[in-house]
């Protein structure tokens, strides 16, 4: 039996878009903007009702260094 000595690192390479950016993705069908106040609590909406094609509006991009198994899973 062999064990893992290194099971690997995330690390998060750079991202595009913010909190703004889901928010504003998520008022496109009502039109205008509304008050600051009011984006904390339409986030928190969103995620807690499962509308999450807004968050589908920020990209993310990470470096993963796993055992070569592990990297077939994930692109599978």
């Amino acid at each position: 039996m062999t064990l893992i000595r290194n099971p690997g690192k995330v690390s998060l390479i750079d991202f595009m878009g913010t909190e703004q950016t889901v928010v504003n993705a998520a008022r496109v069908s009502i039109g205008g903007q509304k008050p600051k106040s009011s984006d904390e609590k339409l986030l928190k909406y969103l995620w807690k009702n499962g509308h999450t094609s807004p968050f589908e509006h920020v990209t993310l991009n990470f470096k993963i260094d796993c055992p070569i198994f592990t990297a077939r899973q994930i692109m599978r």
